[in-house]
This record gives C-alpha cells, sequence and structure tokens, in this order.
C-alpha cells in the first residue's frame, strides 16, 4: 500500500468483522459503491490485504470497459491468479470437446473453492463488477448461491452510475443470500488534508487546503490537486481550481505531452486500461526501444502506473481521457491495426473480437471472418457471449448473401442455448424472407422450431415446419427433416390423429431419403401418439427403435434429440422402475458426454417422476428443485411444469399449502401441450386441497374432457385417476367421475398385465361406484407393482368404506398399512389423516405403534440425506459425494439444503461437527 488509508476506519472495522464471520465457516457477499474516484479500488485491496493476513486465499480479478470478449475471462484470471491457482488451464482442458460447457465449468470452479476452503477461508474479491463480462456475472450468480454453507466470501466494487438488467438481477440474486452493501460517501475536511499530506510528505499550505476543499472528499480530485500544484511553476498559485469528476485533470496534462509520449498514450488507451508497451510498438510499427523514454514520461507525469510487468492507466478517468480524445476515424484504424497485432502475436479471435468490431464497416470480410472464429470459440462455454458475436457478423454480412445465410444456420443453435427465443424469430423471419436454398430453409426452420418447443411455443414450432413443407420442390431428405418436426409438435399438442399420419410419413420419408433423424424424431412422435392412446408397450419398442437409428450419428441435432430420456419416463409408466433407472442413467452419460448442459433440466424432470411414483419424497423433491435451478441458470424452460408439479403434490402430501400453491402459480403453463398436464393436476390438487372442489374440477377441465379421445394423464400416472373421481364426487361431478372411469377402465383392457394400470381402474371404479371390495381388490393389484403410495391411497380409501359400510375390522388393517407408508415416506398431512381416523375409531394404540416422523434432528433425514450428509462430513466435496452416488451436484446441493434446515445449521463445517458428535452418541449407546 502506498500510503495509508485515511478517513474511512468505520469501514474497515465493518470490512474486519465481515472476514472473521466469514472464516468461522459461513460464505457471504459484499459490495463497495460510490462514484468514480471515491475510492473503491483502494477499498477492496485494503480488505483484500487484511484477508490475506487472516489467513484467507485471495483471489483478486479486475474488470476492464475495454477487456476482451473472453467469456468468464475476470472471473478465471482471478481464479487462476493464486498461490497455488485455484484453477489451471490444463484443468480445464477436457471440456473443451463438450457442446455446451457451461455446467461443468462451473462444477469445476466451484469444486475448486470447495476443496480450498476446507483448507483456509477464500476471498473472491472483483473489481469494477458492472465492467465485468455476462457469463462471468452469471457463473458469479450461481456459485455464490451454491457455496453460502462454505469459507467462500465474494467482494464487488460497482458504481450504479452503470446500470444493467443483468447486474441488477445478480444484486437481486445477491440480497436474497446475504449482502453486505457499503456505500462509499466523500471524506471528511480531515481526512482530505491527511490525504494530502500523505502524497506530499509535508502539510499542505493554505492555498492547496483551498484547492482541496474544492475537491469535495473526492479521493482522487484530491491527489490531483496535489499533481497539480506539484506540476505548477508557481506552486500552488498557477492553479485556479481542481477539475470535477466529469473533466478530470487528465485533460489539462494530455496537451502538454509532446507527441511521441500522446502517441503511445492513445494506443494504450485502445487495448484498455492496461495494456503492454510491446502490443503498443507492434501498432505503431517501432521498436518497443525507441518508446521507453515516451513510457517514462507517462509514468513520470502520473497518467501510468507500473502493473506487475504491464502499463495499466493510474484511473479509469485518466484512460477516458485519453481514449475520448482520439478522433472516431482514428480510433477504428488504431482499433483494427490492435486486432491485427494481436491476431499475428497468437491471440485467440475471441480475444480481439472488440477491436474487431470498433474497427469493421458492413462488408467486411476480414472482420466477419474473424467475429465468426470468435463465436465459434465461444459458442460451448458462453451461448450469450457467441449470440453477441454472430449477431455482429450478421450486421457486417449483405442480406440475401449465401454467407449470411451459412452464418444464421450456425447462428440459431446458440441462440436457442442462450434463451433468445425473439432473436431466433427476428433472425429466422428475416433470412427466409430474403430467400434461401431449400437445405437451407429447412435446417433454418427445424432449428427454429426446436428453439420455439424449448421455449413452450408449440404452435409456433409447428408454423416453422409446415411453412416449410409448403415450399415447392423441398427434397425428400429436407423434407423428411420437417415432417419429423412437424409430427413432433402435433404430439407435444395432442393432436394425435394427424400426428401419427406425419410421423409415419417421416418415417417412409426418412428411410427413403436416408435421413436417419427424421426416421427418429417420426418414430418418437407416434411413441407420444400410442402412448396418450394407451399402448404403453408398444411405444417402448418405437422409442428403442429411435434409438436405435441415431446410433453413430453424431450431429447436435442427433445429440438434442436423446431418446434415452423419454425411454425412461415410458418405463416408469409401465412400472418397470430399475429400467427406468438404467435408462435414466445412460440418457445423463449421453448428456455429460456430449455436454448439453441445457438439456440436463429434462433428466432432472423425469428423475422427480419417477422418485415420486417410487414414493421416496426427499429424492423427488431434490430432483425437482435441480430441474427447477438449472432450467432457471439456463433459461431453458423444457418439463418445467412436471418438476413444478412435483414439489406441488409432495408439499400438499406434508400439508404446505402455501407452498404447493406457490409452485403452481410460478410458471405460466406451455398452453394446451402434453408438458401441461402434470401441472393442471397439481392445480386442481391444490384448489382442493383449500375447500373449493369445484374450481378444482374446471381447473382440470383439460385433463378429463379429453379422455374420450385419449388418455391423457392416465397414460403418464395411472393412480391419478382415482385423485380425478375423488375430486369430481366431492364435487358433486358424477359425470367428470364416470367418464374417468369408464377411461381408465379402458386402459387398463389395453395393458391388463400393468399393475399399476389395473390397479387405477379398480381404484377408480370402487370410489365412483363407492365398493369397498373393489377398492381392497385395487390395493391388491397395486401390491403386484412398484408404486407404495398408490397402494397406500387405495388402502385408505378402501379402509374408509369399509368403516362406512360397518365393516370396522376390516378396515383397521388397511388404515395400519397406509399409515406405515405415509409415514415412511414422510407425507405428514396423509398420514395425519389416517391417524384421525384410526383415533375415531379407539385405535390409539395402533396409532402409537407407527410414531410420526419428526421434522428435525437426525430421525428426521431421509436415508439419501444421511448418505449425503456422511459424506459431507467425511470432506467431500458435491462433485466427488454426486460422483459417490450417481448423482448431479444440483440434487446434491438440494439434498444439503433440507440437511442443515432440518438440523438448524449453516455450514459444512457445522455438519461435520453434527455428523462426528451423532456417530459418537451412537457408538456410546451400542457399547
Amino acid at each position: 500500500m502506498p500510503t495509508p488509508l485515511r478517513g474511512r476506519q468505520r469501514q474497515i472495522g465493518v470490512f474486519d468483522d465481515w472476514l472473521r464471520e466469514r472464516s468461522s465457516g459461513r460464505g457471504g457477499v459484499a459490495v463497495i459503491d460510490g462514484t468514480t474516484g471515491i475510492g473503491k479500488t483502494r477499498m477492496l485491496e485494503e480488505v483484500a490485504h487484511l484477508a490475506g493476513e487472516r489467513g484467507f486465499t485471495v483471489a483478486l480479478g479486475r474488470a476492464d470497459r475495454m477487456g476482451g470478449a473472453a467469456p468468464l475471462a475476470v472471473l478465471l484470471d482471478a481464479l487462476m491468479g493464486t498461490d497455488p491457482p485455484l484453477v489451471t488451464p490444463g484443468g480445464l482442458a477436457d471440456l473443451t470437446t463438450l457442446v455446451d460447457q457451461r455446467l461443468w465449468l462451473l462444477d469445476r470452479i466451484r469444486t475448486a473453492l470447495e476443496g480450498r476452503s476446507t483448507q483456509a477461508p477464500v476471498l473472491v474479491a472483483i473489481d469494477d463488477l458492472h465492467w465485468t463480462d455476462l457469463p462471468s456475472l452469471w457463473a458469479i450468480g450461481a456459485l455464490v448461491t451454491q457455496l453460502t454453507s462454505e469459507r467462500v466470501a465474494w467482494l464487488f466494487t460497482r458504481q450504479s452510475a452503470y446500470p444493467s438488467g443483468e447486474l441488477a438481477a445478480l444484486l437481486a440474486k445477491l440480497r436474497a443470500v446475504d449482502l453486505l452493501e457499503v456505500t462509499l460517501g466523500p471524506l471528511s475536511a480531515e481526512a482530505a488534508r491527511a490525504v494530502a499530506e500523505d502524497l506530499l510528505g509535508a502539510a499542505p499550505d493554505e492555498r492547496l487546503r483551498g484547492l482541496i476543499e474544492q475537491a469535495g472528499g473526492c479521493p482522487f480530485l484530491v491527489s490531483e490537486a496535489v499533481r497539480l500544484a506539484a506540476e505548477s511553476e508557481e506552486s500552488p498559485s498557477g492553479v485556479e481550481s481542481v477539475p470535477t469528476p466529469l473533466v478530470p485533470s487528465g485533460h489539462r496534462r494530455l496537451p502538454r505531452l509532446d507527441p511521441a509520449a500522446m502517441r503511445v498514450l492513445e494506443v494504450g488507451a485502445i487495448f484498455g486500461q492496461r495494456f503492454s508497451l510491446r502490443d503498443v510498438a507492434m501498432v505503431l510499427d517501432e521498436p518497443a526501444a525507441r518508446l521507453l523514454p515516451a513510457m517514462r514520461t507517462l509514468l513520470d507525469s502520473g497518467l501510468l502506473r507500473d502493473d506487475g510487468g504491464r502499463l495499466a492507466f493510474a484511473h479509469e478517468l485518466l484512460w477516458q481521457s485519453a481514449y475520448d480524445q482520439i478522433p472516431p476515424s482514428v480510433r477504428g484504424a488504431y482499433h483494427r491495426e490492435a486486432a491485427r497485432t494481436l491476431l499475428a502475436s497468437g491471440a485467440a479471435p475471441l480475444e480481439v473480437a472488440r477491436h474487431v468490431f470498433a474497427g469493421a464497416w458492413p462488408g467486411d470480410d476480414e472482420a466477419a471472418d474473424v467475429l465468426l472464429s470468435a463465436a465459434r470459440e465461444a459458442v460451448s462455454r458462453a451461448p450469450a457471449t457467441a449470440s453477441d458475436l454472430y449477431t455482429q457478423v450478421l450486421t457486417l454480412l449483405p442480406e440475401g448473401s449465401a454467407e449470411r445465410t451459412r452464418v444464421v444456420v450456425e447462428a440459431v443453435p446458440a441462440l436457442t442455448q442462450a434463451g433468445r427465443l425473439e432473436q431466433v424469430r427476428e433472425v429466422a423471419r428475416g433470412t427466409l424472407a430474403a430467400g434461401v436454398d431449400w437445405a437451407s430453409e429447412a435446417d433454418i426452420r427445424h432449428k427454429a422450431a426446436i428453439a420455439e418447443s424449448l421455449g413452450g411455443n408449440f404452435p409456433a414450432a409447428l408454423a416453422q415446419a409446415r411453412a416449410g413443407l409448403e415450399r415447392p420442390g423441398m427434397p425428400d431428405a429436407q423434407a423428411a427433416l420437417l415432417r419429423g418436426t412437424e409430427a413432433l409438435e402435433l404430439a407435444w399438442m395432442m393432436d394425435f390423429a394427424p400426428a401419427m399420419l406425419s410421423a409415419r410419413l417421416a418415417v417412409r420419408q426418412g428411410e427413403g431419403a436416408g435421413e436417419r433423424l427424421a426416421v427418429s424424431m417420426g418414430l418418437i412422435a407416434e411413441a407420444m401418439a400410442q402412448r396418450l392412446q394407451g399402448q404403453l408397450t408398444h411405444t417402448l419398442t418405437l422409442i428403442e427403435q429411435a434409438s436405435a437409428d441415431l446410433v453413430g450419428l453424431d450431429t447436435q441435432a442427433a445429440r438434442w434429440l436423446n431418446p434415452r430420456r423419454w425411454q425412461a419416463w415410458l418405463l416408469t409408466g409401465l412400472d418397470r422402475f430399475e429400467e427406468a433407472d438404467a435408462a435414466l442413467a445412460v440418457a445423463r452419460h449421453d448428456l455429460e458426454a456430449y455436454g448439453l448442459g441445457f438439456m440436463l433440466n429434462t433428466w432432472h424432470g423425469y428423475t422427480a417422476l419417477l422418485r415420486l411414483a417410487e414414493g421416496h419424497l426427499d429424492d423427488a423433491v431434490a430432483a425437482a428443485e435441480a430441474a427447477v435451478e438449472i432450467s432457471e441458470q439456463l433459461r431453458n424452460t423444457a418439463l418445467w411444469p412436471s418438476a413444478l408439479a412435483v414439489l406441488a403434490r409432495v408439499a400438499l402430501s406434508r400439508g404446505d399449502i402455501e407452498a404447493a400453491r406457490g409452485y403452481v402459480d410460478y410458471h405460466p403453463p406451455y398452453g394446451g401441450s402434453i408438458f401441461d398436464l402434470d401441472l393442471d393436476l397439481a392445480r386442481g390438487m391444490v384448489a382442493d386441497a383449500t375447500g373449493d372442489p369445484g374450481a378444482a374440477v374446471e381447473t382440470m377441465r383439460p385433463l378429463w374432457r379429453t379422455f374420450p379421445d385419449h388418455f391423457g394423464i392416465l397414460a403418464m400416472e395411472p393412480p391419478t385417476a382415482a385423485t380425478l373421481v375423488r375430486i369430481a364426487l366431492r364435487a358433486g361431478r358424477r359425470d367428470v367421475a364416470t367418464v374417468t372411469v369408464e377411461a381408465s377402465t379402458r386402459l387398463a383392457e389395453l395393458n391388463p398385465r400393468v399393475a399399476s394400470v389395473t390397479g387405477a381402474a379398480a381404484h377408480a371404479a370402487g370410489l365412483l361406484h363407492d365398493d369397498p371390495d373393489e377398492l381392497v381388490q385395487a390395493a391388491l393389484h397395486y401390491q403386484a407393482g412398484p408404486r407404495p403410495l398408490a397402494r397406500a391411497g387405495a388402502c385408505l380409501d378402501s379402509a374408509v368404506a369399509l368403516v362406512a359400510h360397518g365393516r370396522q375390522d376390516e378396515a383397521v388393517p388397511q388404515f395400519e398399512h397406509a399409515l406405515r407408508v405415509f409415514t415412511r415416506a414422510d407425507a405428514t398431512a396423509e398420514a395425519e389423516r389416517v391417524r384421525v381416523r384410526l383415533r375415531a375409531l379407539g385405535q390409539r394404540r395402533q396409532d402409537r405403534a407407527i410414531p410420526a416422523r419428526p421434522t428435525t434432528g437426525w430421525a428426521a433425514l431421509s436415508e439419501s440425506e444421511l448418505r449425503v450428509a456422511r459424506l459431507v462430513a467425511a470432506g467431500l466435496t458435491n462433485r466427488a459425494v454426486a460422483d459417490r452416488l450417481s448423482l448431479s451436484p444440483h440434487t446434491v446441493d438440494s439434498h444439503l439444503r433440507h440437511i442443515f434446515a432440518k438440523l438448524r445449521i449453516n455450514t459444512r463445517v457445522d455438519l461435520t461437527r453434527a455428523v462426528l458428535a451423532h456417530e459418537a452418541t451412537v457408538s456410546g449407546s451400542l457399547a
């Protein structure tokens, strides 16, 4: 530190306490805010110095307004700069093969921070957060929320004068965690004079004190006043006033520079606030040695400082002054030369993209080529950055050109991965209107349809496919691809008759043209249609054929299709849970092998549905929460409705109606699609739980009104038939109950060997007919299958009916079985309903024999949570725990949040202590 930090003792005390709390085990975030020149960077450096003295590993990063477009550059530079480095380029090298690196890159960074924090607390300090690249902002937001239980602290500086939507969203996220916000105001007059005295080495005289007062307590302007006074021939009488922050004294100093120094300063400013003399020399085409006198002049003037082998502007305002001095036409030429210089010295296109675009003009093919290379370099790590670069390329290429069309075909998947659906529409619309060849049109429309589907707009996706099919002369291969797209969209929209026709035509055309992707899409579409028409076993055959057709087809579209995840969904409906688990494992392996992170939320969603069916409610919640978290992080809403429905249904089973209502209201429905059925069911269940079964029946209208045409929700989750009938009868809608029973019975006739289907039909019919024997038979059907909660529900309904028919003794065993299952699953509200019934029968002994599961303490943890807790206490990172238990790190995160809540702790350190104490208690009791 060159001089003491003056006038900030109170803030230093606050940060000293903050660091002490962070070192004790719980992470936290702090932001230093203030105007330009107020001393934010100096404060950050002081806190980083304090952290180092306290034993923290300090990762320090600085953002630059003219920094390159390299994604995550600021964050990775900080983490690579520690001793030893938290992250190394070699440690990330294997990720380069992945299509979408974001989640895996985040996982590597997180694992590195977790691992280091077990040895010492870590401080990640980023200066000028408002200039930080967007991928770094995204990663910071994710890491902060994921690492709250670790000894990882985050410190940022920012200026509210430079707002952005992304930064505002990040700050809102940080405030929801635990954010310390410190705003630096002006220094007191005494502190400002002390700053001047530190710089002068002596007390300022009366004239300089007057200048210091004009500085208004801004440390930068105080130092500028001292410098101006020192440079004046009649110090300080030659200085009339201190410049305001908007007109820094750099403007006064620049004209006094000799031409050689001025050229070095201008070219240096092109590179940003930090640059190398070597790069400046290459742009000026002069030996670096010849520029040394100019460099010394700039260092002596205080405009530049040495920054570890590079040159840096002494302040952002000085850089801004130098940059603004350059005429726009000259500035563009300098940027072009800077780009050529950096490329010639081995820099990647991504590092020079900002210079290229700043110096480019429409029709600049050289600039377009570099930006296109940069976009391809960025797409796997940061689709949003790649999307910006593709957009820049398109502004340079003429409308209707073949090259522009090729770039659009490339850009649409990147825009899709970045969640920029509106931009996909705009780019596709403009390009297609200009006229393109058949192959390009089919490719653009197919990819735009995928984007629309992932965004939940299935009618728009269907329109894209049909518009391409209407073009006369479309070749067979392209027509097959669009026909397969049409079939899939029709299947998602549950328009099954035309879906089947399109699916079979896509298969026939695809086979004839050798378009295997179209064949696979047609088979998947037919499988979805056949499933909802009740042909459950046949659908599995179709999906297996679809998977086989993609073997060896190594294209992005084939990877995105990934039929294995649908295979797991179908196997779940057939009660083949072990096979469904195996299919999910294969699907996850494929997604991770190709790096399809933006599709992982679908894997978590199908896993949540399987765990719910198994009666593993805590595991279902963990998987569903992971699905929602990934959807939010990557802006992909696929399977959100199903994940939210799982969370709502578990909340209802535990008596938390408000939480359930929050889940079903969290995201708008897709609108008449197959993916809405789960959420429509959950919305109806919430309405019924609030005492309005009539509203519930209307909410669930999309479920039961289609039963004459197809089986809908019953084909995906047969036991829901009983839920629909029960609610319909409570609402006095026997017509709805009857339609549901008829549909469930037809489904059972088509699938007599699927226990949950036959059990569901008997269950629904028993409720409609108030037949206790039929309800008992339903429970027996369920007993042959793997759905414990479905059987418990049938046992409960049969017991209630038996009591109503005076067969009390027969009811008790049914109640007891239901109570055991609900208690084991921690379905507390369901279990309490059974207890109330048993008490009404005077069966308190049986009630007490199955104690309720506690909500806190070790006994409240599920088996999965206990496994996670023990491995974390053993020192494993979340990634290591996930690998050991064949989970995802996001699922482990969810389990840990619930473990902390149940044990009433906040950190991994607390968890380790709690596990050791618990194990010691257990060992002692056994001894």
